[in-house]
């Protein structure tokens, strides 16, 4: 297996890809310049190999210190929507503290629900470490009815301020 550059990585994380397909099913490839200047249009300074390995620090912690993606494409009908839960490592008694949700549908109904016990039943996926701190990935299950549309989650763990993301 071969060992992808940090452009390529950064790229990947941006979401421009190596290529396209084109209307005959022929692939084509995008030249580094032309993947530099979408990098560029996105306000992402990929200019030399310096500034690829900041770019791909700052947004590794930017998606480590977000406490849910921002925003979240499925696939309807959804009955358990999984999510990933990003928190910094606290005391047992702070990870017991139950999480609050609520899915505000596009149509103006809402789902609530409550997690008793909050993140120490949730399972963990990963440990990260940044700087001094240790932040922790879970897996969020959420229990909705939501039908295809542009909808709200806004989960409330205790000690912070609400978050909200779009499911789409």
């Amino acid at each position: 297996m071969t060992q992808r550059s940090p452009f390529d990585q950064l790229c990947t994380l941006c979401g421009v890809e190596a290529g396209y397909e084109d209307i005959w099913g022929e692939y084509q490839p995008a030249s580094r310049k032309t993947r530099r200047a979408l990098l560029a249009a996105m306000g992402i300074d990929a200019r030399d190999e310096t500034a690829v390995e900041t770019a791909l620090r700052e947004i590794e912690q930017r998606q480590w210190q977000r406490l849910l993606p921002p925003v979240q494409v499925i696939t309807a009908p959804v009955k358990l929507l999984r999510l990933p839960l990003q928190l910094p490592h606290a005391p047992s008694d702070e990870q017991s503290a139950p999480l609050v949700w609520a899915l505000q549908l596009e149509d103006g109904r809402e789902q609530r629900g409550r997690i008793d016990g909050g993140t120490a039943t949730l399972p963990l996926l990963e440990r990260h470490r940044l700087g001094r701190r240790t932040w922790l990935r879970y897996q969020l299950e959420l229990p909705v009815q939501a039908p295809p549309g542009y909808h709200r989650l806004t989960v409330e763990v205790e000690g912070m301020a609400p978050k909200c993301m779009s499911l789409i």
